[in-house]
């Protein structure tokens, strides 16, 4: 049984509520689990029930047909989780992150929608591109050749958030775009090719001056951007750089019991694929927003995360919305038609407040995430959920090493059978220990330095045997 959620009303079907814009609000309340369970950890005998989501049950096919002609369909969603199956690393990049000697860190990692480009973020307020879609699709490995990037971003504070353009494609380089928001400078828009600012979208506080976005995302089209902000929404129109925008506050001066309200900064976005103006936006007061543009404000906000929200993503066929938190070791499924309660939980490890990405691939059978001790974890979301203790949960099917580090963003190509991981975060050492032993040696001290692993890493999934 799912823990169930409390509502203002009852009776209500909230997929008749947001059809109709008729404000609800839902809360449903998690418990801490721990870190990723062990697969020994998920035995038949503890499941009490299991529930498979119909919209996945047939997800995949050997041929499509296009023009009336039957044609093999592409095989990168075949993946072999089998025991003798791991990911294969093909290439890294490490040691731009490293030059300066600072904590450099990396912050996450996204793949362009069209595959050829890869961007990241680091603590040095520097995201870099790296053209990949050449290097690592030849038949012959590049794990001997360490990758540099080709462009690099400099932004004048710390990158608080990033997004490609979903229409971008190499070919096309007015397509080729890369939006940023930092501390105390407009939303800048980028050109991945050649580095440079082509458009700026300002936004403005009661004072007159210039506040500076924590979030940012287009919608599908990319027709629009939007910027999370302290309370309020703002949704400029990428084709018109500038001031001027659709500001939608998400909370209220005065407290308005027939309204729901999101408080707090918006941390993160997530846009139906199905439905277009529907987008779901994340705070860090733990409050998912649901919002409807047709009627211009929130429809309704659930709650169940224990941290504050810092990435959401929807299933491809906008049935399933699916969450994470900082300090939070659970990402939770909501059922779009049901969002009276959770759906499922997939446990990870998740220790700090950092942002921790996860993904989803094309198709929506399969999700990926990392974690802090540096492994990544891989459910197939087509399996069926077990419930264990009255909590529902999806068990992972692989787990394996890919560095030495948190690892804090994972991202799919798109475009072939490849997965990009980034790592790193802030290491404190132990001064204490280092205190109390005047007389140790530096061989002593120097075990208790951290390990550090600040990188990027290609893998190559591994396939089917019918995957050719």
């Amino acid at each position: 049984m799912v823990e169930q959620a409390s509502t203002l009303g009852t009776g209500t079907d909230p997929t008749q509520m947001m059809s109709n814009c008729n404000p609800q609000k839902f809360d449903s309340e998690t418990n801490f689990i721990g870190p990723v369970a062990p697969a020994s950890h998920w035995t038949s005998t503890e499941a009490a029930s299991t529930t498979t989501p119909p919209e996945l049950m047939d997800v995949e096919t050997t041929t499509v047909t296009v023009d009336g002609d039957k044609m093999p369909q592409i095989h990168w969603e075949n993946y072999d989780f089998s025991n003798e199956a791991v990911p294969t690393f093909v290439t890294w990049a490490a040691t731009e992150y490293l030059k300066n000697g600072s904590e450099n860190f990396l912050r996450g990692c996204k793949w362009s929608p069209d595959g050829s480009q890869i961007v990241t973020n680091s603590n040095d307020n520097i995201l870099r591109v790296f053209n990949m879609s050449e290097k690592i699709t030849e038949n012959e490995a590049s794990s001997d050749l360490e990758q540099m990037s080709e462009v690099a971003l400099r932004e004048s504070g710390s990158v608080y958030d990033y997004a490609w353009h979903p229409s971008m494609a190499s070919g096309q380089p007015d397509t080729c775009r890369i939006a940023t928001t930092c501390s105390g400078v407009p939303v800048h828009l980028w050109d991945s090719v050649s580095g440079k600012i082509v458009a700026s979208y300002k936004a403005y506080d009661q004072y007159d001056e210039i506040t500076s976005a924590y979030s940012l995302s287009f919608n599908p089209s990319g027709s629009r951007l939007f910027g999370g902000f302290k309370k309020a929404i703002r949704i400029f129109d990428t084709d018109y750089p500038g001031k001027k925008c659709q500001l939608v506050k998400t909370c209220g001066s005065k407290k308005s019991w027939s309204q729901p309200e999101q408080p707090g900064i918006i941390s993160c976005f997530a846009h139906s694929p199905v439905s277009d103006g529907f987008f779901a936006a994340g705070s860090y007061t733990r409050h998912i927003g649901l919002y409807d543009l047709r009627c211009e404000g929130l429809t309704c906000v659930i709650e169940g995360q224990r941290g504050g929200i810092t990435h959401l993503m929807f299933s491809p066929d906008g049935n399933r919305l699916f969450t994470g938190a900082r300090k939070d070791n659970e990402i939770l499924c909501w059922d779009m038609r049901h969002l009276g309660s959770i759906y499922f939980s997939a446990l990870r490890d998740v220790r700090t407040n950092q942002r921790m990405y996860f993904d989803i691939t094309r198709s929506g059978r399969y999700m990926t995430s990392g974690n802090d001790d540096g492994t990544v974890t891989f459910w197939d979301l087509s399996r069926s959920t077990e419930e264990i203790s009255g909590r529902t949960y999806l068990k992972p099917i692989a787990q394996f090493q890919a560095h030495n580090d948190c690892v804090n963003g994972v991202s799919f190509d798109p475009s072939g059978n490849f997965l990009a991981s980034a790592s790193g975060q802030r290491h404190f050492r132990n001064f204490d220990k280092a205190d109390s032993g005047s007389n140790s040696s530096d061989d002593d001290d120097s075990d208790d330095m951290p390990i550090w692993d600040f990188s990027l890493k290609i893998w190559r999934m591994p396939l089917g045997k019918d995957a050719g």
